[in-house]
């Protein structure tokens, strides 16, 4: 069957229970699989990008939707039933989140009007932009440099383990979503998928590339720097290959396992 997740974010588990460990934080609209098998309220699903867990299935809507996918780019992002700020939001949705939804006109040029099956929301236009219009250019210098910019936006952003919003993020989340709001795909994971990225050495990184450890993955952005969401270092923070550098990680140098380039990137 083809759902969505209907809340604004919900969490995938190792096991079908709430208090198994986290594996995946599933953001509103994200598009799953799973077979009529129930587990006690969860069922065992398989997220559009190729990573499966369990999931509350209270979480879950029948996909029945029909439209563009609109992203929402913000750091969040509130949809009213009005084209109207005084009145409450009907939903907060976090950065990321996926609305499919046709466009209709809005009285406000302020806002974007998307019916979104049975209901209308009305979402500021600076808020969301369609999915087919992330990618602003298909030069490589240019996207790897649009990669690094919305990673840096993520600076300071608590860590998360299985995280992917600006609630919190895990590694591997921060890398995913720094290619997904830029209309790239990424395996959502620690470890190297040959399905989105190859290998390549360390003296060919460039910005955007990514450097795997045991457990571990950042992002290259140049100058002998990378970024990364640590637990230790308590959320997103830039850190440096360079000895002389106040930023310099040696742990992070010497346990290298490789580095891999996505492979939408020449």
């Amino acid at each position: 069957m083809d759902y969505y997740v209907s809340k604004p974010t919900s969490f995938m588990h190792l096991c079908p229970d709430g208090k198994s460990e986290v594996t995946d934080e599933l953001l509103y609209g994200t598009s799953v699989t799973f077979s009529d098998e129930s587990y006690g309220g969860f069922v065992f699903c398989t997220t559009d990008y190729g990573y499966s867990g369990y999931v509350d299935i209270s979480c879950l809507t029948k996909n029945t939707l029909s439209g563009e996918k609109y992203v929402v780019t913000s750091f969040f992002c509130d949809l009213y039933k009005y084209p109207e700020y005084r009145f409450p939001p009907v939903i907060t949705l976090p950065r990321g989140s996926i609305i499919t939804a046709q466009e209709s006109k809005s009285p406000d040029d302020r806002f974007v009007c998307l019916v979104h099956g049975e209901n209308i929301y009305f979402a500021p236009a600076g808020c969301v932009k369609k999915h087919s219009e992330l990618s602003h250019t298909a030069l490589s210098d240019r996207k790897r440099g649009q990669i690094v910019k919305t990673a840096l936006s993520y600076l300071s952003t608590p860590y998360r383990w299985g995280g992917k919003s600006t609630f919190g993020i895990d590694c591997s989340g921060l890398c995913f979503m720094s290619y997904f709001l830029c209309g790239l795909s990424l395996y959502r994971d620690a470890e190297p998928d040959a399905r989105y990225v190859k290998k390549i050495s360390f003296s060919e990184l460039e910005p955007a590339d990514l450097i795997y450890y045991n457990g571990h993955v950042t992002m290259y952005i140049g100058m002998n720097e990378y970024i990364h969401s640590s637990a230790t270092l308590g959320g997103v923070k830039i850190s440096s290959f360079d000895e002389d550098s106040r930023e310099y990680y040696p742990k992070l140098k010497e346990d290298i396992v490789c580095c891999a380039r996505s492979l939408y990137l020449s």
